[in-house]
């Protein structure tokens, strides 16, 4: 028997004009009469915050809602007045005076008296749900699997229960990755209350995840929309510690040292454990470097060049590096391979006991003759790459500037010097000058290579105007040689050089006629003796440039 709420004082209030001209009822006025959503929660999480009374009418009525307890005790009006025929529907929100109502079930009382005549009453049940379900336990197990296949650890076993489940209770466990991503999801019945799954490492299209922490969350939503939630941190676990090593030399990515021992140190990181380092200088056999349980290990080994002979031979050692880890596995943990990621660390062990040490420089030119403007290039070799090389052409370049050389290093020890004779070189004709070539390395050890000469005679601005009689000349019988200048009317200064560059004659007299100025060298030194026989170098020096021509003594 449907609950009445007549004796409503507030209910019988609105409709007591209607009452006076109501009829005896007849059939139903009421029908289609339900809440939707039933159960509901007004926890203002903004789902299924309201419910909705509906009914429909099958003629014009004056209506009377009222909200009751189980009981049928009206607790609020929840609207009255006229509707016509048809599908009607009214919100309330679970408050009354403003204070939301204890969980429960309810009642929507629903009187109608037809304008035409006839009363009629109908009610409908419903529920105010605002606790969520309870999860009482969610496990994942083991907190670090590796699906590796090897029939041990392969899978992470997921379970859970919930506190008192009802039967609309939605449970979905989602593996999320770690930018929340979720990679696999598992959906339940309503009603499942526990249940056991497995997870093999694989997302939801089947593909192997990647090694690393994984959160796997349980959501539980009830039929009012409720939601628990409770999550469970794992790690999938298939590679092999990280094994790094410190260098001495973090540029060139080596461990240098100074002597015939090094002492090579580095760490070694796995989440699962360390459990064991081991070094080799062969590839073959292992040495234990360290031991222990912790997440990060420092390890360290002596090492000693037995090849090595201090200041003159140095020596390298390739020193490999591997770890394993705490990894539930068949075979014990995880270690390191060639092919593994990541892989056996590598560091070669640089026994640098000697300086820099060459092996000679030459020039790569065609000869080694240069002039003015030209490029020397000279090839030096060194025992390795890497060292600070330095060459000077002071000898041979008044503006000579170190900022102009050019080095470059093939890596192997040898390297490219390239250096442009400027064209304001005001020096002399320098003969088989030496070029000294330094080499520093990382400990401030160097060493000079001065086995490179070369010579420079040709000055610059004058060499279109300057003519030379002959190239060589007997003095003994007379002859001279005549160096003159076209259309130039400036000063003149000529220098005689010897082959080791000394000066043996300078002439600053010259001749002019009409407009050509000339002089000339009797093959005699300053002091007025014949010179030796030999090759000699005229330097001519004006105000518009110098220039340098040979000529042969002869004797």
């Amino acid at each position: 028997m449907r609950p009445s709420r007549r004796g409503g004082g507030a209910t019988a209030a609105c409709l007591a004009i209607v009452l006076a001209m109501a009829v005896p009822a007849g059939a139903d006025l009421i029908s289609g009469v339900g809440a939707i959503p039933n159960p509901f929660s007004p926890n203002g999480d903004g789902v299924y915050d309201r419910t909705a009374v509906h009914y429909t009418l099958a003629d014009s009525a004056a209506v009377a809602i009222a909200v009751a307890d189980s009981a049928g005790a009206e607790l609020l009006v929840l609207w009255s007045g006229v509707e016509p025929p048809g599908t009607n529907q009214h919100f309330w929100d679970g408050t009354v005076d403003e204070v939301t109502v204890p969980d429960g079930d309810y009642l929507f009382l629903i009187e109608a008296i037809a304008l035409a005549g006839g009363v009629d009453d109908a009610s409908s049940r419903f529920t105010v749900d605002t606790a969520a379900p309870v999860v009482a336990r969610l496990d994942a197990v083991p907190s670090r699997f590796t699906p590796d296949g090897d029939g041990v650890g392969d899978s992470l076993s997921i379970s859970f229960e919930l506190e008192d489940p009802g039967p609309g209770d939605v449970v979905t466990i989602s593996v999320l990755d770690a930018g929340s991503t979720s990679v696999r999801s598992f959906a339940f019945a309503a009603g499942v209350g526990s249940a056991i799954i497995s997870w093999g490492g694989a997302d939801d299209e089947g593909a192997a995840v990647d090694d690393g922490l994984y959160y796997v969350s349980l959501e539980a939503v009830d039929a009012a929309g409720n939601t628990a939630e409770e999550g469970s941190l794992v790690e999938l676990d298939t590679s092999p510690p990280l094994v790094e090593v410190e260098y001495t030399d973090p540029e060139a990515g080596v461990v240098r040292v100074e002597s015939t021992d090094a002492l090579v140190e580095g760490l070694a990181y796995d989440p699962a454990g360390v459990v064991s380092v081991e070094v080799s200088t062969d590839g073959e056999t292992w040495i234990a470097a360290a031991t222990a349980g912790e997440d990060t290990v420092r390890w360290e080994v002596a090492v000693q060049c037995t090849a090595c002979v201090p200041d003159s031979v140095d020596g390298l050692i390739e020193l490999r590096v591997r770890a394993r880890d705490g990894a539930i596995t068949a075979g014990g943990g995880y270690v390191n391979g060639d092919t593994t990621d990541p892989p056996i660390a590598t560091a070669d062990v640089i026994f640098d006991v000697a300086g820099p040490i060459t092996t000679g420089s030459e020039i790569t030119d065609d000869d080694d003759v240069y002039y003015s403007g030209q490029t020397i290039h000279i090839s030096t070799e060194w025992d390795e790459g890497g060292y600070e090389i330095l060459a000077g052409f002071g000898a041979v370049d008044s503006e000579f500037d170190v900022a102009d050389v050019d080095v470059t290093d093939s890596g192997d020890g040898t390297y490219a010097i390239a250096y442009t004779l400027s064209l304001g070189n005001t020096l002399p004709p320098v003969v088989g000058a030496a070029i000294p070539i330094t080499a520093t390395d990382a400990f401030g050890r160097d060493q000079t290579d001065a086995s490179v000469t070369v010579t420079v005679l040709e000055g610059s601005g004058v060499a279109d105007f300057l003519t030379v009689d002959r190239n060589a000349m007997n003095p003994g019988d007379g002859e001279r040689v005549t160096i003159s200048l076209a259309a130039y009317d400036g000063a003149v200064l000529i220098s005689i050089y010897n082959m080791a560059g000394t000066l043996v004659r300078t002439l600053d007299e010259t001749d002019e006629d009409e407009g050509e100025y000339s002089a000339s060298w009797d093959g005699r030194n300053d002091a007025g003796d014949v010179v030796a026989s030999g090759v000699y170098f005229m330097h001519v020096e004006t105000d518009d440039g110098d220039a340098v021509r040979k000529v042969a003594v002869v004797k």
